[in-house]
C-alpha cells in the first residue's frame, strides 16, 4: 500500500506540476485566464485520470524520452506517469490541441486483470 500511496503521489503530482508550469508559461506569453481541469474516477477496478491545461508548447517523444519544455534534453514527469502507468497494466497518452494539453492515464488494481 506504501508504494501505490507513493506511485499516486508521483502520477498527481508531476501531472499537476505540468500542468501548472505549462500555465505560467501562458501567462508569460499573453493569455488572460490559463486554466487546469482534473478529473479522476475509479470505474470497474481502474484509476482513470484525465487532465487538460493550457499550453502553449508542444511536447514530443522520441526514442530517448519525452522532450523537457523547460530546459533542453528530456523531462521526467510524463516519463515517471507513463511508467506508473505500466506499473499497473495500464497506459498514458497524450493529445495536444492549439493551446490544450491533455493527459489521459488509466492505472489498474492489481490483480484485477
Amino acid at each position: 500500500a506504501v508504494d501505490q500511496e507513493c506511485h499516486l503521489s508521483v502520477l498527481f503530482g508531476n501531472a499537476l506540476k505540468n500542468a501548472l508550469e505549462a500555465c505560467g508559461k501562458c501567462l508569460e506569453g499573453g493569455m488572460e485566464v490559463p486554466r487546469v481541469f482534473l478529473q479522476a474516477a475509479v470505474i470497474q477496478h481502474a484509476l482513470v485520470l484525465r487532465m487538460e491545461n493550457s499550453a502553449c508548447q508542444k511536447t514530443w517523444k522520441d526514442e530517448g524520452g519525452w522532450h523537457s519544455s523547460r530546459r533542453d534534453g528530456y523531462g521526467t514527469g510524463l516519463s515517471a506517469i507513463e511508467e506508473i502507468a505500466g506499473l499497473y497494466h495500464g497506459s498514458m497518452e497524450i493529445e495536444q490541441k492549439p493551446g490544450t494539453f491533455i493527459l489521459k492515464a488509466v492505472l489498474y488494481e492489481e490483480g484485477c486483470l
